[in-house]
């Protein structure tokens, strides 16, 4: 990889209605995929921003913070009140590097914060529930024209959250 991320930037209509409005931004960490989705616009016309990131990984866990946090200087460039972030939380999956996700979930988090975003870090299952109905269905699944970003569907579904 010849840059430490690459990002790919994709303004889509919302699949699903929303009834209120705030400005939202979703957040999938990742130690190599990250996603970002901010919902923007207004009620009467809402769309989403979203961010599907791919970093080079390092093996130094100050390098990998650094990292994330120019990743969302660079998706969030700017905001507006009230502006609201939904962070996904840990799967409690053996499969994933759950101690370099921590470290990334709480660069996020600490980002959000100073920008002054009320910020949760809510289970992945506990959004898809709330969002899609069904906890098992995974975002790419439902919204098929997402598909090749994954994880910046789940982002979107993280966005989603306080607007539903």
């Amino acid at each position: 990889m010849e840059k430490p991320m690459q990002i790919e930037k994709i303004k889509i209509q919302l699949p699903i209605p929303i009834t209120r409005f705030a400005m939202s931004v979703g957040i999938d960490p990742g130690t190599v995929n990250l996603g970002i989705a901010i919902i923007e616009g207004n009620l009467d016309k809402p769309y989403a921003i979203l961010y599907q990131i791919k970093m080079e990984r390092s093996n130094d866990p100050i390098e990998r913070i650094k990292l994330v946090q120019e990743v969302m200087t660079s998706c969030v460039y700017w905001y507006s009140s009230p502006m609201v972030a939904t962070i996904e939380g840990s799967a409690f999956s053996a499969n994933y590097r759950q101690t370099e996700l921590a470290e990334i979930r709480t660069s996020i988090a600490l980002w959000c914060i100073q920008k002054g975003f009320p910020t949760k870090i809510v289970n992945p299952l506990t959004i898809r529930k709330h969002v899609l109905s069904n906890a098992k269905l995974k975002p790419h699944e439902v919204w098929t024209d997402l598909k090749d970003v994954p994880d910046a569907a789940q982002a979107l579904c993280c966005a989603y959250l306080p607007m539903l």
